[in-house]
């Protein structure tokens, strides 16, 4: 039999040999897991701002292909839950009770800052933002990770998604 567990003459791997591997290991994994944390930020800050960019886009082409005021409601100065509503009533409004249908409500990984004041952002029945300024946006506030894309900006016909300058979203 211990003819069976010689190779090369070596007899196999130690017990002290696979503790040094072992402790390599949980070292090198160690050093991982400060970046893991950092990855997963940015990754839930880019999944939440392509989940705002489709909803976005989700709302203009209901709006444009039923040809009735659709779009985004949440509550609070924060956006971390969305409701996609249509009018109901035909008096341009998804705010007024009774008078819209509720689509779908999504909740958001990350809550995002807006410029929105009256928490809506609707499209006509012709797919045009109904805005008040030349854009407005949602973006992710903090500086603490560098995502490639953290926020949408919203013009009257397009909406794009960019990175948020601190001042601007600069579309890419």
């Amino acid at each position: 039999m211990r003819e069976l567990l010689r190779i090369n003459g070596k007899e196999g791997v130690t017990f002290l040999e696979l503790m040094v591997v072992i402790a390599i290991v949980a070292i090198l994994a160690l050093l991982a897991l400060p970046g893991l944390g950092q990855w997963k930020r940015k990754y839930d800050v880019e999944t939440t701002i392509r989940d705002m960019y489709n909803a976005l886009n989700e709302a203009r082409m209901r709006a444009f292909s039923e040809k009735r005021v659709c779009g985004l409601w949440w509550s609070g100065s924060t956006v971390s839950q969305i409701e996609l509503r249509c009018d109901s009533d035909a008096d341009d409004s998804i705010t007024d009770a009774g008078g819209f249908d509720r689509v779908w409500t999504k909740t958001l990984k990350i809550a995002l800052n807006t410029s929105f004041t009256n928490n809506i952002c609707t499209f006509s029945g012709k797919g045009f933002a109904n805005i008040d300024n030349t854009s407005e946006n949602f973006r992710y506030g903090a500086t603490d990770v560098d995502a490639e894309y953290d926020c949408v900006v919203i013009g009257r016909t397009r909406i794009k998604m960019g990175e948020w300058d601190g001042t601007s979203c600069n579309p890419k």
